[in-house]
């Protein structure tokens, strides 16, 4: 009886949706006023600025943030930052390493369009978005992914990391069982990005990213928020892939099984 009444206590407490607590104010309302400011100047520029975040290869423990500034590029082990919009991705590369246009891609992973004669297919039904169809049979030969945008504290300009086919479970984890478990939103909460090693069956290793919720953000914060993820649901034309989306170096071109996702786990100070 006793050990019925535990595992009923058990599985309430991990139905209960626990409110998280609220992080320090970030000063987003400020990055706000000085991302309008580059919003502007792109009108008459033309184009658009993301910092890049690069997913290390070979199991390596560090993310790259490219600038396009070789004297402001940097490697960190983590990061924090919110994710003000996220959407699914996929694209078909050449088997050649570098970083070429995919032949085929999706901004959204439903519907992909091929480079070479403009055809519009529908990516549930095509055979090279089937498991087998990858390197040596393994993975799909189309590769899913997932990308984010992340505003992190003190930087004006967003982040894009595209998360590869072997982080997509931690990233589905985070968002539907820690974050819609809580009734809460990507973009109204601090985020942690770390990376980790794993190895697949052959013993090749590869870099897997880790999300951590560190908190809710303030009011303040909040409503900067919102402009940042209102705003770039908008921009459609952030949302093309490229060929610096997947990284396609040998040690890293592998579709292993992910590392097992993000679990729930109380925060210091949440409230149930």
């Amino acid at each position: 009886m006793a050990e019925t009444n535990m595992s009923a206590m058990a599985l309430a407490c991990i139905g209960q949706k626990r409110a998280p607590p609220e992080v320090a104010a970030l000063g987003l309302s400020e990055l706000k006023s000085v991302y309008a400011a580059i919003a502007e100047e792109q009108q008459n520029t033309g184009g658009t600025i993301l910092y890049r975040v690069k997913i290390p290869s070979g199991g390596g423990k560090a993310f790259d943030i490219l600038t396009g500034d070789e004297e402001t590029d940097t490697s960190v082990p983590a990061f924090s930052g919110v994710i003000v919009c996220h959407h699914k991705c996929s694209a078909y590369f050449s088997e050649e390493p570098g970083n070429s246009p995919p032949l085929c891609a999706s901004s959204d992973g439903e519907q992909g369009i091929d480079s070479s004669t403009g055809e519009v297919r529908r990516c549930r039904d095509c055979p090279r978005n089937a498991y087998g169809t990858g390197r040596n049979g393994r993975g799909k030969a189309c590769k899913n992914m997932h990308r984010l945008y992340i505003m992190a504290p003190g930087v004006a300009i967003p982040f894009v990391l595209c998360l590869p086919p072997t982080s997509l479970k931690n990233v589905q984890n985070y968002l539907l069982s820690t974050l819609a478990a809580r009734q809460l939103k990507p973009w109204q909460v601090m985020t942690e990005f770390s990376v980790t090693s794993a190895q697949n069956a052959d013993g090749v290793k590869y870099s897997v990213v880790k999300m951590k919720l560190l908190g809710r953000l303030s009011e303040a914060d909040q409503a900067a928020a919102d402009f940042f993820h209102e705003g770039f649901q908008a921009m459609t034309e952030v949302r093309e892939v490229n060929g610096d989306d997947y990284n396609r170096e040998p040690a890293v071109s592998i579709d292993a099984e992910p590392a097992v996702g993000y679990q729930i786990q109380p925060l210091k100070g949440e409230t149930t």
